[in-house]
């Protein structure tokens, strides 16, 4: 029960992050509808301490509720199962020893599965001419994304931060 708890607690946290992230510190970009935010990048991290399902949810609700908030609410569910797919590469090769390679390259994975699954969504919601000019800004959002992961997993596994969070990272 305690261990259910602090996992639910955990990802609620992680959930408020995204949102926080994708709310607060975003970039807009002017060739493109959308913007550059770091709240992938905390998806990743939740991935880092996290069982699928719970990382999933909390990239899922945290992204979408940003979408509402922002005014990007035709986006919102195809955000919820982009975000949820995102989480998936990360937790790739389970028999393998968690090295920051295999995260810096699961997240890129995630980054394609990102403008692939965008560029479906920006088609069904405004057709090819609508889909095209955002595919550089969803790149641009992908890239910065795993830049910033790469970061916080480089803080994250300094031996000082590391005695504190445990072996997972």
């Amino acid at each position: 029960m305690r261990k259910n708890l602090k996992t639910l607690t955990l990802a609620a946290l992680f959930g408020a992050l995204v949102y926080v992230a994708t709310l607060l510190i975003k970039i807009p970009v002017p060739v493109y509808s959308g913007y550059v935010h770091i709240g992938d990048a905390l998806l990743y991290t939740a991935a880092l301490f996290l069982p699928p399902p719970y990382a999933m949810a909390a990239g899922a609700l945290g992204a979408s509720l940003a979408d509402l908030t922002l005014g990007f609410t035709a986006y919102a569910p195809f955000t919820f199962v982009i975000k949820a797919l995102m989480a998936l590469p990360l937790y790739l090769f389970p028999h393998t020893p968690r090295k920051a390679f295999k995260y810096g390259l699961m997240s890129l994975v995630s980054g394609v599965l990102c403008v692939g699954l965008y560029y479906v969504s920006d088609l069904i919601l405004f057709g090819v001419g609508g889909a095209v000019p955002n595919i550089l800004g969803n790149v641009v959002q992908a890239c910065a994304s795993t830049v910033v992961f790469a970061v916080l997993l480089t803080v994250l596994r300094a031996p000082a931060v590391k005695n504190q969070l445990g072996p997972n990272l």
